[in-house]
């Protein structure tokens, strides 16, 4: 599984495809197949269960950072 965040503010995850030097086809549950120029991308991430768990915990923590200073 990939997080896709295009320059317009869209993000979309899912899984490639294919990939090559002018695009990419990313497969995602809601709306399918979606082919993205390359020129179009702000970053592309692999999305595993480590960082899931982290990113989660960092979350939580900062919520409850804000709460007690401020």
């Amino acid at each position: 599984e990939y997080i896709v965040i295009l320059k317009s503010g869209e993000t979309l995850i899912g899984s490639k495809k294919e990939d090559n030097n002018e695009y990419i086809i990313l497969k995602t549950q809601k709306i399918g197949n979606v082919k993205l120029n390359k020129n179009e991308i702000s970053s592309i991430q692999e999305i595993n269960t480590d960082n899931v768990k982290k990113e989660d915990a960092n979350n939580n923590n900062k919520r409850y950072n804000r709460g007690v200073l401020g």
